[in-house]
């Protein structure tokens, strides 16, 4: 079991993400590097390897995929909707305060 806190889920998560952002498939290893570069010269340095990296978003819920015969990372589909569920229930409640 990974204990990792929640700033380095957080990075990463963004880390993934932005990697959707700017066109790239988010590997172990851009994951790992962006990780890397992004901490460098901080007093929070990330120093995980890449199987440590794999066991992480595993654990955050992001399958491994093939997209277009490239490997990939993909958050699950129940985590998906259960998000659109959540965000729902926030729209919902604030719309019956207002």
């Amino acid at each position: 079991m990974l204990r990792i806190d929640d700033f380095t889920h957080d990075l990463v998560r963004r880390t993934v993400y932005e990697c959707y952002k700017s066109g790239m498939s988010p590997t172990v290893e851009s994951v790992t590097h962006a990780m890397r570069e992004k901490t460098s010269g901080t007093d929070y340095e990330f120093l995980y390897g890449k199987r440590t990296v794999r066991r992480l978003l595993r654990s955050m819920g992001f399958l491994h995929k093939t997209v277009q015969r490239k490997f990939t990372r993909a958050e699950a589909s129940n985590i998906i909707a259960w998000s659109y569920s959540y965000l729902e229930q926030i729209r919902v409640a604030f719309t019956w305060l207002q």
